[in-house]
C-alpha cells in the first residue's frame, strides 16, 4: 500500500485553512476555488487528485477539470467520493469512482 509523503488542498474557507495549518501542522493548503484553479500559485503534478464530496456542489465541474489538467502527468490519478444517501433506509455510504488516468 502506498502512503501520500504530502497533501495539498485548496478550500474557500480562509478560516478553516488556518486553523488546520496552524493546529494540524498542514503548511500545503490554500485558499482558492477549484472551479478557478487557474489563480492557484502551484506549478507541479500530483499522483493523486482526490475530490471528497466536492462535484455536486460545483456550480461548473468542468471548469474544475479543466483547471486540474495542469496538475497532472500522464501517471495521475482522479479519485471523486462522495455521500450517496440510500432513499429507502435514510442512510449514507460512501463510494469512490475513478474518474480519470493521466
Amino acid at each position: 500500500m502506498k502512503v501520500a509523503t504530502e497533501v495539498i488542498g485548496i478550500d474557500l474557507d480562509a478560516e478553516s485553512i488556518e486553523l488546520a495549518k496552524l493546529h494540524l501542522g498542514m503548511p500545503g493548503l490554500f485558499v482558492g476555488n477549484v472551479e478557478h484553479l487557474e489563480k492557484i500559485l502551484l506549478d507541479r503534478t500530483f499522483d493523486v487528485i482526490l475530490f471528497g464530496d466536492l462535484i455536486e456542489h460545483l456550480s461548473c465541474p468542468g471548469m474544475a477539470f479543466d483547471g486540474i489538467r495542469r496538475f497532472m502527468s500522464i501517471n495521475s490519478e482522479i479519485d471523486h467520493l462522495y455521500a450517496k444517501r440510500l432513499f429507502a433506509s435514510g442512510e449514507h455510504k460512501i463510494q469512490s469512482r475513478a474518474l480519470a488516468r493521466g
